[in-house]
């Protein structure tokens, strides 16, 4: 449901667990060896994996901000901002770590929602584009600000195989198994391999 990296460089995944798809958080040190695990994951946004319209932020907040909808993807760029898009488009922020999620914005046709440079990003259909149209949002004082989008032409749009998420350098997009990067937020992108 969940993969990041902790402040000390350690990777760690949130998913499911057993039988009951209980919540499990591993973290791995750069070794590869695991380094802490536990089933009440405190201090990161995660989607529930028995239920990955539940949004947990955080601390303890539990909510389910896409009334009616499924959560296409979150995203977070700290503890108490966070951005999701639901199936129909709508786009919401929280700005209190998880506490309560307002609308601010719409982007129908959104496959996949990440974080990166400062921006959270989304990726998927857009107008007059042949490819993945690419989107980023700027998030200050609980306002969100829309910027440019741009349509990688040379990627294969199918839906439930495409992922972006980056660092503070760089933006990843995957679309089935080719994967682009861009280092200067969107404006051009490269083939990673």
């Amino acid at each position: 449901m969940r993969l990041g990296v902790e402040a000390n460089g350690n990777l760690y995944a949130v998913g499911g667990a057993g039988k009951d798809c209980s919540i499990r958080y591993i973290s791995y040190s750069t070794t590869g060896e695991i380094a802490a695990q536990t089933n009440q994951p405190r201090g990161i946004w995660f989607r529930k994996p028995k239920n990955p319209d539940e949004i947990h932020g955080p601390g303890t907040a539990r909510t389910t901000p896409c009334k009616g909808q499924h959560v296409v993807g979150l995203a977070s760029l700290s503890m108490t901002e966070a951005f999701l898009v639901c199936t129909d488009g709508s786009v919401m922020v929280s700005s209190n770590a998880g506490r309560s999620w307002k609308k601010a914005d719409e982007v129908a046709g959104t496959m996949a929602v990440g974080a990166g440079a400062g921006r959270f990003w989304v990726a998927g259909r857009g107008t007059n584009c042949d490819g993945i149209a690419v989107r980023s949002f700027t998030l200050a004082d609980g306002k969100l600000s829309r910027a440019g989008s741009r349509c990688t032409a040379d990627l294969p749009l199918t839906p439930g195989r495409i992922a972006i998420d980056g660092s503070d350098d760089a933006i990843w997009l995957l679309a089935g198994n080719k994967v682009q990067v861009s280092t200067d937020r969107g404006r051009t992108w490269k083939s990673a391999g």
